[in-house]
């Protein structure tokens, strides 16, 4: 089964759910935002990881921190 995490800010349990399924032979893709400062889990590929699982990051709109709490502003950003 093909399976993409959409894990906004790098979380860390959502990237052990991630490793858990790919290890069950899932093909994975965690996704994630690239440029969003938050505490985050171990977002590399380790030596005991499946072949099966990829970590992608998504790249943010390089005005995010400037504006992101205005609500019509990054509003606006999002739904880009």
């Amino acid at each position: 089964m093909r399976i993409v995490v959409h894990d906004y800010a790098g979380h860390a349990f959502p990237i052990s759910l991630s490793r858990a399924l790919a290890a069950l032979g899932h093909e994975v893709v965690h996704a994630f935002a690239s440029s969003l400062q938050t505490p985050r889990g171990d977002l590399a590929r380790k030596a005991g990881d499946s072949p099966t699982l990829e970590f992608r990051e998504i790249p943010m709109d390089p005005q995010y921190a400037r504006y992101k709490y205005s609500f019509r502003r990054r509003r606006n950003m999002e739904v880009r």
